[in-house]
């Protein structure tokens, strides 16, 4: 794929590669502003996919679906991207600046290395176009990533970083963590997609779940942008956590040995990327599968009425103990937000987990 480049383009943002740099907001969604008015589109606006580079069928336009999906999905922000259609299969280059919204995978060279660039074209604080290119590194796969492991760090596949790429630079084309072309470094670094570099938060959920998804933070700054009256009720369990700067599993990737009766501590996520404040049950079980999650379990505890604030994150440090009627074996541990199901979200299919951290109940203690 080749990318020709105007002679003038009015913005630019780009991703992935960068160093992460000093310093965070608690609520640290960005954006441009210009004459006092947030950068965004005056209207919704169609992307058109270039069949070429991404073919029909493929795990590249899996991928490109699902972040265009998770982003009209969060309620309470107009849906501002939409599919308007597709390149012929002999289209293989991408013009900016020509009033076509693209999406395309490019060669890395064209996008100085990052796994993914957007290019807008604006006048002052209305977007006009935006191209959204896409590394076709080898290294950077287009599958669903696992649950339990950041993007990128999963050690089964250690470069799944496509979807999330996808993700964040889809949040671009958005007007979230833009600049101007040449201007500083814009991007977030708390618990977010928009962080400049991966790894990125998941969502929970099964295998058929989109787990690269769109965090509080995240739906706070499209909601800012593109504001809307809907409400949105929305809780999600995730197996990472913010860490001095860093998105970190909450877990580690290991096996603890444990007898019956003894404990173990972990941390747990869980977050909130609807509107209003929620309080609901979150409850840690054991399961003999990593796909385990629509079952009951061995439950190790309920956290009670937890609060998780409208547009935020917990992360919460837990001590268990294993029953005395744990049979012995190897299970999964996981992470149930809203275990009583008292609480009416728009998705219900991100409220359980299952983190790295394994455990071996040996046929021992109580």
């Amino acid at each position: 794929m080749s990318v020709r480049r105007a002679s003038v383009l009015a913005l630019a943002a780009a991703s992935a590669l960068a160093l992460l740099l000093a310093g965070s907001d608690a609520f640290a969604y960005r954006y441009l502003s210009c004459n006092g008015k947030p950068v965004r589109w005056p209207g919704s606006y169609g992307a058109v996919q270039n069949l070429c580079s991404i073919p029909s069928g493929s795990s590249q336009a899996k991928a490109y679906t699902a972040a265009m999906g998770q982003w009209r999905g969060v309620v309470g922000m107009q849906d501002v991207a939409y599919h308007y259609g597709t390149w012929p299969s002999d289209h293989c280059h991408v013009d900016l600046d020509d009033g076509w919204n693209d999406v395309a995978l490019v060669e890395a060279a064209s996008i100085d290395g990052a796994l993914g660039t957007t290019v807008l074209v604006r006048s002052c604080d209305q977007i006009e176009e935006a191209n959204v290119l896409i590394s076709n590194l080898a290294t950077q796969t287009f599958d669903n990533p696992d649950e339990a492991f950041a993007a990128g760090t999963c050690p089964f596949s250690p470069t799944g970083t496509g979807m999330a790429t996808f993700l964040h630079e889809m949040g671009h084309a958005h007007g979230l963590a833009i600049t101007s072309a040449g201007g500083p470094d814009n991007h977030p670094l708390n618990f977010t997609v928009m962080r400049p570099s991966p790894p990125v938060p998941l969502g929970g959920g099964s295998a058929g779940v989109v787990h690269t998804q769109p965090m509080p933070d995240d739906a706070a700054g499209g909601r800012f942008l593109y504001p809307m009256s809907k409400t949105e009720v929305n809780l999600m369990a995730s197996a990472q956590r913010l860490v001095d700067g860093e998105i970190r599993n909450v877990t580690p990737w290991k096996t603890l040995q444990r007898c019956r009766g003894e404990t173990f501590t972990f941390r747990w996520t869980a977050a909130n990327t609807g509107m209003v404040n929620v309080a609901s049950d979150q409850r840690f079980f054991l399961a003999p599968s990593p796909s385990a999650h629509g079952t009951t379990g061995i439950t190790l505890a309920t956290w009670h009425d937890a609060m998780v604030l409208a547009q935020k994150e917990v992360h919460v440090n837990m001590a268990v103990t294993i029953p005395c009627s744990t049979p012995p074996g190897l299970y999964w541990l996981y992470h149930e937000t809203d275990a009583g199901h008292t609480v009416v979200e728009v998705s219900e299919s991100d409220n359980v987990i299952h983190n790295p951290l394994t455990i071996q109940v040996g046929n021992c203690g109580c």
